[in-house]
C-alpha cells in the first residue's frame, strides 16, 4: 500500500540553504521570486519520489529550476518533480514557453514528441511548431491532444486552446467547407440579437448523434436539456466579458455535451433557457476533461420540436395508466401525460398508479391550472377552482381527471399469509366523492394491516367500500385473465368477471413475454384470449375496454424504462407501454373487426368514462381547522393583555392598527386556532424549561410575539420604558437592539430597546387570506414529549404525521443504478449520455418518508381519509399521510415542532450557571466583537486561519460564515440578521451580493438578503402592494422575474444591479427566521465570551461524533500538530472531517487556557460534557466502546450504590471487556479489585 507524508517548510529557511548549495546562481533574480510552499513523499516500500509545490512569479528562469531539482535530487537521493502554483489567472504565455520542458515531462503520453516542440501563441490559442511532420502527426491526434490540454491545465493553470500543429514550414490550418444546405422549418420566434442563435437556417445533413465517431463538424437536431447542477452560463475568468455556455442535445438516441462562446450582450444569454428543441452546427472535438466527444456550437435554430397528434374524430379514454409515482417502474411525468391527454382532445384520462394514489392532488392541480389558463373567463375570482374546471368540462370540453388505482387484490383467508405473495391485478376507479374516500380507505388499510411486499387488498375490505367505485379487471395479472389462461371452468369464469363492473384487454406487446417464456405458443393465442374477453363482455353485457397499461408517454421513452429496470435486476423490460392514439390503438385491435375495434378502442373506454362524476377534488379547497373551544377570543384576550403589560393602557396607535389588523385577517380566515395549539404548545415547553425557537415567518407577526409564540418582536424599532410605558419609534433600518441607549423623558428609567421591521405581510399575504406556518423549533431531546402533548390534547385518530415521498434524484441514479446497467448490457455510455438517461428517470418514487416535526391535525367532525389515506412512516411505528403534506397543508392545520439542538444547549448551560435564557443580552458590546475579529478571546492569531472568533458558535461558525463575516466585517446585530439572509439562501451570497459587495456596487444593507427586503424595497420603489408581495414570491421561490415584473420595475426605476440580482435567486430565507437564528446564536456567542467552560463543554456535546478519548490529554501543541494532519489527509472521510471541526475548536479551547479532566466513574454524566471545578468533565461515552445504554445504566448503578469491584461493575451495567480493560489501562476504575472475592483478603 502506498503512502503520502506532507512537510510544510520555512520559505525562507529553505531559500538560505538552497543558496548555500548554489553558488553560481545566488545571483539569479528568480531566488526572489519563488517561494516554497510544501513537501510531499510519495511511494512504499523504498520507492519514494519528492514533489515540490513552489509558487513563483513572472521572471523565474528554467535554468535555476534545473539546478533547484538537481541539489533537491542529489541531497534527497530520489527523484524530485515540481508543482507550481501560478500568479491569480494562471501562467503568461512568456512562463509556459520558458517552463515548458518542465510540462513536458509530467505528459506520459507525448513526453519524447514535446521536449522537442516549440509553442506559439499566434493568435487566442496555442500553435505547435514540431520538428517534423512525424511529430506534427502524432500530436494531431484528438487523443493526445486532450491529455496535452489536460496537463496544461493542471500544471499551468490555463485552458487553452490548440488551434494548430505544424512544423516550421506548414501553412496555418483552414476551415473546412461548411456542409451542403438542407430546408427546415425554423420558429417564427423573434430572438434577441445573437451571433450564435440566428434566424438564418442552418443548412446540411444531420447527423445522429450516436454515428459521430470522430471530431470534425456536424448539423445535429435534437432536444436540448442542462444539468440541473451546474450553471449554464459562466463567464470566462481569464477573458473577461466573454461567458461559456453549456447544455447537451440529444436525438433521443444518444447525447453531446454542447458549449458555446458568447459576449455578454449576446441574446443567447437571456434566452438560453427557453431553448427547448434545435438545429445546430457545431465542431464536434475529444474533450479532454469528459474523455469524450463534445460540440463547440457556432449557429442554433431554434425549430419546432416533432409531435404526435390524435387526429381521429371520436377519440379513445386511456383508463390505465401509471404515472412516476408508482411502483419504481414507470416513467411518465405526470404533467406530460395530463397535457398530452388534454391536447389529444381526449375527454377524460385515468391514473391507476400500482397500490398508491400519490399522483391525486398533483395531477388535479397541473390539469386544472393548464385550463385557468386557457379558459380565464371561467376562473373568475368570484369563483372557486372546481366550478371553473367543471365548467370548462361541461361547455369547452376540457378533459376529465378519472382518480384511480391498480390494486393487489387476494381473498381473504390469504390477506395476512406472507407466504401468498402473488395476489391478482384489479383498476380500481372513484365513481364519486363517495368512492374516492373509499379509496382511500382501502389504501390506508392495505398499507397500515395487509402490507406484505406489496399493499394488499382482501376481498372483504373491498367489499366493505365498494359503494363509488367502479372496478375493472386490469392486465394479464387480473383474476379473470388468469382464469381463462389457467383455463379454468366457464362458471369458474364467469363467476369471477360478475365481480366486475368492465373488463379490459391490452395490445399484443404487452403480453409478448407470454410467447417468450412458453406460457403460450403464438400470437395468434393472445388474440383468442382476447376474443374470448369480448365475447364475454357480449354475453354478461360488460363493457369491454381497450387499455395501453402506460408506462412511458411516448415509444422512444422506453430506453428509459429499460434502463432503470435492468438496472434493478429484471432480465428483460422491453414491452410498448406508451401512450397510443385512437387510430394506433385501432390498428392494434384490427383483428377484432371494424366495428368490435371501435366498441372496445372507443365506445366502451367512452362509456366508463362517463360513469365518473366529473372535477372531483382529490383533497378539499378550503381549510378545515380542528376546534378548540372559544379560540378565538383566547387569542385575542391574550394578544391585548400581553399588549397591556408591555405598553400599557394607553396603546399607541401605530400598534393598536397593527394588532387589529393582524386578529381581523387571523380570526376572520379561521387560522386563531392555529396560533391557540402554537401558544399551549410552547408554554408546555417553557414550563418544563425549555425554551422554543420560531422558524419561518412567523416571527412577522406580533400577535404570536404577544402570545408568546415566537420572541421576535417585528415592529419598527422603539424604545419603551419599562416602568411608565412611554414609546417612541424611531425611523430607521436598524433593528431596535442596535439604537443608542436613552432614558426614558418622563420618569427617567433606562428604556429597552426592541423591534425588528418586519412586515406581516410577509407570512399572510397582504389580504391575510395566506395559510400561515407556525414552524417551531423545540429542542431535540423534548420533541417527542411535545408530539405526543399534542395527540394527547387532540387523540391519535386526530394527529398523523406529514407525509412526503422520497424520489430518484439525478446524482443518486448515476451512483446507485449506472454501474449496475453498464455491468448488466455491456453498454459503452458517454457522459452525456448517463446525464440524459439519470434526468428521465429523475422523480421516480423511490419510497416515503415523514417531515421531521410536521404533525397534520384532522377536524373533529372529519375522519383522516376525508382528506387523504395514510400509511406507516419508515419506522413502522408512526402513520403518515399518503399525500405529501405539501398538496395537503393549505387544507388541514399543520403544526411544525421540529427537534434544534439550540433550546438544549441553551437548557442545559442556564440551568449550569443558575440563569434565565431571557436574560442573556443581545446587544453585549464584547460579544459583537467575535463576529469581526480574535481580539475577545485572547488567544494568538497565528493559531487560527481565520482572525473571526466564532468558531463553533452554531449559524456563524463554519468556514464559509466565518469568511462572510470577514469579508463584511459587521458591527451590528441588524448586520448578522443581513448575513444569516445571505448564508441561508440559495444563490443569493455566492456569485450575488457578494460579488455587488466586493465591487463597490450596493453595501451589505443594500442587496438583498431576506425575502421581505424584496417587498418593502419595491414598495418604497413606488411599486403597487399587491406587485411587490407577487414579485417578493416570485424571486423567493426562484422563479425569477416574467417580463411584466421587469417592466414595472424598472419603470419605477429599480436598478439594473437589483433587477439581476433578483433573477439569480433560487430560494431566499425570511427577516424572521433570520431574526430568530440570530437571537440564539448571539446567545451561545454570549456564553463563549462570559462562560468560555460551558461554551466548549456544549460545543462539545453537540459535535460529540467528532471527539476522540486521546484528545483529553493533549497540550495545545499536539492538538494543533493533530489538526494540521487532518486538514492535509487526501481523503478524509466523514468521521475525519467530523474529527476536523472538533479539533479546530480544541485548538481555541486550550488555547483560552482551558482543559479536560479525567473521565470520573462516579462523576462523569453519561452522556454530556460537564464543567466541574472550572474544568471540562467528558461524559462516559467519551470512553472507546462504552455506548449510551450502558452508561446509563452506569449512572442508574452508581446512585443506587458504589461498585465493590470490577466484576461488580460489568456483573450490574453489562460493561464488556474491551471497556474494562481499557478502564483499567487508563485508571478510570480507581482503586475497584477485579473482583469481590479480593475484598474478603
Amino acid at each position: 500500500m502506498s503512502s503520502a507524508y506532507i512537510i510544510k517548510i520555512d520559505s525562507e529557511e529553505t531559500k538560505r540553504i538552497l543558496n548555500e548549495n548554489l553558488p553560481a546562481l545566488k545571483d539569479d533574480p528568480s531566488a526572489e521570486l519563488i517561494s516554497f510552499n510544501r513537501v510531499e513523499l510519495n511511494g512504499k516500500g523504498s520507492d519514494f519520489k519528492v514533489e515540490v509545490t513552489l509558487d513563483i512569479k513572472e521572471g523565474v528562469t528554467a535554468v535555476y529550476l534545473c539546478a533547484l531539482k538537481g541539489v533537491i535530487e542529489n541531497n534527497a537521493k530520489m527523484p524530485a518533480s515540481f508543482n507550481i502554483n501560478f500568479e491569480e489567472g494562471g501562467a503568461t504565455e512568456k512562463q509556459i514557453k520558458e517552463l515548458w520542458a518542465f510540462f513536458a515531462e509530467r505528459v506520459d503520453e507525448a513526453r519524447t514528441w514535446l521536449l522537442s516542440t516549440k509553442p506559439s501563441f499566434p493568435g487566442n490559442g496555442l500553435e505547435l511548431i514540431c520538428e517534423n511532420e512525424f511529430i506534427a502527426g502524432k500530436l494531431s491526434d484528438f487523443r493526445v491532444q486532450a491529455s496535452i490540454r489536460k496537463g496544461i491545465r493542471e500544471f499551468f493553470g490555463r485552458d487553452i486552446e490548440i488551434t494548430s500543429v505544424k512544423t516550421s514550414a506548414m501553412p496555418a490550418e483552414q476551415p473546412a467547407a461548411e456542409p451542403e444546405a438542407a430546408s427546415i422549418k425554423i420558429t417564427g420566434k423573434r430572438e434577441k440579437e445573437s451571433k450564435v442563435l440566428v434566424t438564418e437556417e442552418v443548412k446540411g445533413a444531420v447527423k445522429l448523434i450516436n454515428s459521430i465517431s470522430e471530431a470534425g463538424k456536424y448539423v445535429l437536431e435534437g432536444r436540448v436539456f442542462f444539468d440541473p447542477d451546474a450553471e449554464p452560463i459562466s463567464e470566462l475568468k481569464n477573458k473577461k466579458g466573454t461567458y461559456i455556455v453549456k447544455f447537451y442535445i440529444t436525438d433521443d438516441a444518444d447525447t453531446l455535451k454542447c458549449i458555446a462562446f458568447v459576449d455578454e450582450n449576446d441574446g443567447l444569454r437571456d434566452t438560453l433557457s427557453t431553448l427547448s428543441y434545435v438545429r445546430l452546427s457545431a465542431e464536434v472535438s475529444y474533450d479532454d476533461r469528459d474523455g469524450e466527444l463534445s460540440a463547440k456550437v457556432r449557429r442554433i435554430n431554434r425549430i419546432k420540436a416533432p409531435e404526435r397528434h390524435d387526429t381521429a374524430a371520436a377519440k379513445r379514454v386511456e383508463l390505465h395508466a401509471h404515472t412516476k409515482l408508482s411502483a419504481m417502474d414507470s416513467l411518465m411525468a405526470l404533467d406530460d401525460y395530463i397535457k398530452t391527454a388534454a391536447n389529444w382532445g381526449h375527454t377524460a384520462v385515468a391514473i391507476t398508479d400500482h397500490g398508491v394514489v400519490h399522483s391525486f392532488p398533483d395531477a388535479y392541480n397541473r390539469l386544472v391550472g393548464y385550463y385557468e389558463k386557457k379558459h380565464k373567463d371561467l376562473f373568475t375570482k368570484d369563483r372557486t377552482r372546481r366550478e371553473g374546471y367543471l365548467d370548462a368540462i361541461e361547455k369547452r370540453g376540457a378533459t376529465k381527471l378519472i382518480f384511480g388505482m391498480e390494486g393487489y387484490l387476494v381473498d381473504d383467508r390469504e390477506a395476512k399469509d406472507e407466504e401468498h405473495d402473488k395476489p391478482w391485478h384489479i383498476i380500481i376507479l372513484a365513481k364519486n366523492y363517495t368512492g374516492l374516500k373509499n379509496l382511500y380507505k382501502i389504501v390506508s388499510a392495505s398499507h397500515l394491516e395487509y402490507f406484505y411486499k406489496k399493499p394488499r387488498i382482501p376481498r372483504s375490505l373491498l367489499n366493505a367500500n365498494r359503494e363509488g367505485l367502479v372496478l375493472g379487471t386490469a392486465c394479464y395479472l387480473g383474476e379473470l385473465y388468469q382464469a381463462i389462461l389457467e383455463q379454468k371452468q366457464e362458471k369458474v369464469i364467469e363467476e369471477i368477471a360478475a365481480r366486475y363492473d368492465y373488463f379490459e384487454i391490452q395490445p399484443d406487446t404487452n403480453n409478448m413475454f407470454l410467447l417468450k417464456n412458453g406460457t403460450l405458443a403464438s400470437i395468434e393465442d393472445l388474440h383468442r384470449i382476447n376474443k374470448r374477453i369480448v365475447e364475454l363482455g357480449k354475453k354478461m353485457y360488460k363493457p369491454v375496454a381497450a387499455t395501453c397499461d402506460v408506462h412511458f408517454l411516448n415509444k422512444k421513452d422506453r430506453t428509459y424504462r429499460e434502463f432503470l429496470m435492468l438496472a434493478m435486476g429484471f432480465d428483460e423490460a422491453d414491452a410498448e407501454l406508451y401512450l397510443r392514439t385512437t387510430d394506433e390503438m385501432l390498428e392494434e385491435f384490427a383483428y377484432l373487426g371494424p366495428e368490435s375495434a371501435k366498441e372496445v378502442v372507443i365506445t366502451a373506454p367512452q362509456k366508463i368514462a362517463a360513469m365518473i362524476e366529473p372535477a372531483l377534488e382529490p383533497v378539499p379547497s378550503k381549510i378545515h381547522p380542528p376546534s378548540l373551544p372559544d379560540a378565538d377570543n383566547k387569542i385575542r384576550e391574550a394578544t391585548w393583555n400581553r399588549a397591556g403589560e408591555l405598553y400599557g393602557d394607553n396603546v399607541l396607535p401605530e400598534v393598536k392598527e397593527r394588532i387589529d389588523r393582524e386578529l381581523k385577517s387571523i380570526i376572520g380566515n379561521n387560522y386563531a386556532v392555529l396560533y391557540l395549539i402554537a401558544k399551549v404548545m410552547v408554554e408546555r415547553s417553557n414550563l418544563d424549561g425549555y425554551i422554543v425557537g420560531s422558524r419561518g415567518s412567523v416571527g412577522s407577526s406580533i400577535v404570536a410575539y404577544l402570545c408568546g409564540i415566537s420572541e421576535v418582536n417585528p415592529l419598527q424599532a422603539h424604545h419603551l420604558c419599562p416602568k411608565c410605558k412611554y414609546m417612541e419609534f424611531i425611523d430607521t433600518e436598524l433593528a431596535g437592539v442596535d439604537m443608542d441607549p436613552k432614558k426614558c423623558p418622563q420618569c427617567k428609567t433606562e428604556m429597552t430597546r426592541d423591534g425588528f421591521n418586519i412586515p406581516f405581510e410577509t407570512f399572510m399575504g397582504f389580504k391575510g387570506d395566506k395559510v400561515p406556518d407556525i414552524d417551531l423549533n423545540f429542542s431535540g431531546e423534548y420533541q417527542e414529549k411535545i408530539h405526543n402533548f399534542l395527540i394527547n390534547m387532540f387523540g391519535k385518530e386526530k394527529v398523523f404525521k406529514a407525509g412526503t415521498i422520497n424520489t430518484l434524484q439525478q446524482n443518486a441514479i448515476k451512483k446507485d443504478f449506472m454501474s449496475k446497467y453498464i455491468e448488466k448490457t455491456g453498454a459503452n455510455l458517454k457522459n452525456a449520455e448517463k446525464m440524459r438517461l439519470a434526468m428521465g428517470c429523475a422523480d421516480v418514487k423511490r419510497g416515503t418518508g415523514q417531515h421531521p416535526g410536521g404533525l397534520m391535525l384532522v377536524p373533529d367532525d372529519k375522519e383522516i381519509c376525508d382528506f387523504t389515506p395514510v400509511q406507516y412512516a419508515p419506522d413502522k411505528v408512526s402513520i403518515t399521510t399518503h399525500f405529501d403534506y405539501h398538496f395537503i397543508h393549505d387544507t388541514l392545520v399543520k403544526i411544525d415542532a421540529l427537534g434544534h439542538e439550540l433550546p438544549t444547549s441553551l437548557k442545559h448551560i442556564c440551568e449550569d450557571l443558575n440563569i434565565k435564557v431571557t436574560d442573556i443580552p443581545i446587544d453585549d458590546k464584547k460579544t459583537m466583537q467575535i463576529f469581526s475579529s480574535l481580539k475577545p478571546l485572547n488567544v494568538n492569531p497565528e493559531n487560527y486561519d481565520s482572525q473571526i472568533g466564532t468558531l463553533g458558535v452554531p449559524e456563524f461558525g463554519t468556514g464559509f460564515l466565518r469568511q462572510m463575516l470577514n469579508d463584511t466585517k459587521p458591527k451590528t446585530f441588524s448586520e448578522l440578521v443581513y448575513i444569516s439572509g445571505l448564508s441561508h439562501g440559495t444563490n443569493v451570497w455566492v456569485g450575488n451580493a457578494q460579488e455587488l459587495i466586493n465591487k463597490k456596487t450596493a453595501t451589505l444593507k443594500e442587496v438583498i438578503s431576506t425575502r421581505d427586503d424584496i417587498m418593502e424595497y419595491l414598495i418604497r420603489k413606488g411599486l403597487e402592494k399587491g406587485l411587490a408581495f407577487s414579485i417578493m414570491e416570485s424571486v423567493r421561490r426562484g422563479r425569477g422575474l416574467t417580463p411584466e415584473f421587469e417592466k414595472a420595475m424598472k419603470e419605477h426605476k429599480v436598478p439594473e444591479w437589483y433587477i439581476e440580482s433578483c433573477k439569480k435567486i433560487k430560494y431566499m430565507f425570511p427577516k424572521a427566521h433570520a431574526v430568530a437564528y440570530t437571537i440564539m446564536s448571539f446567545r451561545i456567542a454570549y456564553i463563549k465570551i462570559h462562560h468560555p467552560e460551558h461554551f466548549y463543554a456544549d460545543y462539545l456535546n453537540r459535535d460529540i461524533g467528532g471527539f476522540e478519548y486521546e484528545f483529553m490529554a493533549m497540550d495545545l501543541e499536539a492538538v494543533k500538530k493533530r489538526l494540521r494532519e487532518s486538514k492535509f489527509m487526501k481523503e478524509a472521510d466523514k468521521k475525519e472531517k467530523d474529527r476536523f471541526k472538533v479539533l479546530e475548536v480544541l485548538v481555541e479551547m486550550k488555547d483560552r487556557g482551558y482543559v479536560f479532566s479525567k473521565v470520573d466513574l462516579y462523576k462523569s454524566h453519561p452522556t454530556r460534557f460537564i464543567v466541574k471545578e472550572g474544568k471540562i468533565l467528558p461524559p462516559l461515552i467519551a470512553v472507546p466502546g462504552l455506548g449510551e445504554k450502558v452508561a446509563i445504566s452506569v449512572s442508574i448503578e452508581r446512585h443506587k450504590s458504589q461498585f465493590t469491584s470490577v466484576e461488580d461493575l460489568v456483573k450490574r451495567t453489562k460493561v464488556n471487556k474491551s471497556v474494562v480493560e481499557f478502564m483499567k489501562l487508563n485508571n478510570l476504575a480507581g482503586s475497584l479489585p477485579d473482583s469481590d472475592q479480593a475484598v474478603l483478603f
